[in-house]
């Protein structure tokens, strides 16, 4: 956090002495859409529950407050201002851990509202996860002399063991739950875009050697400075193995993107970018299947970040913003659709890739399960289906216009009421299948 500090403190004033004012439209990838933004303190710490409320750091007080930035309950407050670091919600959210650079304290939380304790202190300290039940991992430069460090702090004592040995100021972290691994942002101060992310295993960790930059695996490089990391991994899981790494990368003075990376370092696009600085991005599971990524379906899971507009010398502006997956619908329609005479039958295909193209596939509709099931497609998404692998039908390839359209049409002779189930597998301009549609039964 020291590398922000400095701004921060010439900043923070006059941050409280202007109104938040609206910021410029970010840009996203196609297949997402931007959710309604909300207004939040510049410098403010903050992580959202499962529900959509916060808990919300700004210095002074910290606040569990709903998803408008409305009051629920205070939890506590510090007798002077401090610069927030970080907030960290316990796995079961019935506490958040609260670190705070001005002091390096870090203080525990209840959402119960019972009064707060400190856990422990760590000098500059910048973000943190849980390794376990009983201890974090905090990113923290506690020298004050650009030297990032990794520190396992234990929660029943406050006790800390210096784990890694970096280089640069602090930087973010990501953990894979599966396995234990750990990612970790490494900025360059002394060459532009030479930061990097490295990759450390649960052994090495566990191991209680002091690790230093070359004990990691190199997982992604040449970028310009690397603001937060956070791993999807919502299918992570035993035979699908599916997760992705976003990135946000925001160099000082310049437009910020987030990007997504894959299992093996490669970025794979950049979905969604700002002129104003991106930071803190939170996953946020809905109540249907889906990742986050392009023409995944809408209410499966969304992407969260900070965007902070720095407009010298005389206000700082920061809104949430979300990033929402936007699948492709599908519809049927006509004066055959279920007509024992017959009649033509159309469906229409919205939200697709722009003049590309889509695979219109169909199974038995007595197979149909309105419950979607899951797999990896060789092409590299997740594709959701109620249709039963086998026996699964190709039936056409259809063009898709400029407004990412297309459309079939059928006439059914009497027989074809209650036959089948169709959905659409959506390629790229390139050819790769990228998505796929809710399903339609005739």
């Amino acid at each position: 956090m020291k590398r922000f500090a400095l701004v921060a403190s010439l900043l923070t004033g006059l941050a409280f002495s202007f109104s938040s004012t609206l910021l410029a439209q970010d840009s996203c990838a196609p297949g997402l859409a931007l959710g309604l933004p909300r207004a939040v303190g510049a410098f403010d710490a903050y992580a959202t529950l499962a529900d959509g409320t916060r808990v919300v750091s700004d210095g002074l007080s910290v606040d569990h407050v709903d998803a408008n930035g409305q009051l629920l309950l205070h939890l506590g407050a510090y007798p002077a201002y401090v610069f927030p670091s970080f907030v960290l919600l316990a796995p079961d959210e019935s506490y958040a851990l609260v670190g705070e650079s001005s002091t390096g304290g870090i203080e525990r939380f209840e959402l119960s509202g019972a009064p707060q304790s400190t856990v422990g202190g760590i000098a500059y300290n910048y973000e943190a996860l849980f390794e376990d039940a009983g201890h974090v991992l905090v990113s923290a430069d506690t020298t004050g002399a650009f030297q990032n460090q990794l520190v396992r702090l234990d929660l029943t004592n406050g006790s800390t063991t210096l784990v890694a040995q970096l280089s640069g100021p602090s930087g973010p972290l990501a953990r894979r739950t599966r396995t234990g691994e750990l990612f970790v942002g490494l900025v360059d101060l002394v060459q532009p875009n030479h930061d990097a992310v490295l990759r450390f295993d649960a052994s090495q960790l566990a191991s209680g050697a002091l690790l230093g930059v070359s004990d990691g695996a190199l997982f992604a490089s040449l970028l310009p400075n690397v603001a937060a990391l956070r791993l999807d991994q919502r299918y992570d899981l035993p035979g699908l193995d599916y997760w992705r790494m976003y990135l946000a990368i925001a160099p000082f003075g310049a437009p910020s993107t987030i990007a997504c990376f894959d299992t093996n370092g490669t970025r794979l696009a950049d979905v969604a970018s700002s002129p104003d600085s991106i930071s803190n991005l939170e996953l946020h599971a809905g109540g249907a299947p889906g990742s986050f990524a392009p023409f995944q379906p809408d209410a499966g899971e969304s992407l969260g970040y900070r965007a902070t507009m720095w407009c010298f010398p005389n206000c700082t502006s920061a809104e949430l913003r979300t990033l929402v997956p936007q699948r492709p619908q599908a519809a049927i329609h006509g004066p055959g659709l279920g007509n024992p005479a017959g009649g033509l039958v159309t469906l229409d295909f919205d939200g697709c890739v722009p003049n590309a193209s889509m695979l219109l596939v169909l199974g038995p509709q007595g197979l149909y399960s309105p419950n979607e099931h899951t797999r990896v497609h060789p092409d590299g998404f997740l594709w959701h289906t109620g249709l039963a692998w086998t026996p699964l039908r190709r039936l056409v390839t259809l063009a898709t216009d400029a407004n990412g359209h297309a459309n079939f049409s059928y006439t059914n002779p009497g027989s074809f009421n209650g036959t089948h189930a169709f959905q659409a597998l959506v390629r790229d301009a390139s050819g790769l299948f990228v998505g796929s549609s809710n399903c339609v039964l005739n």
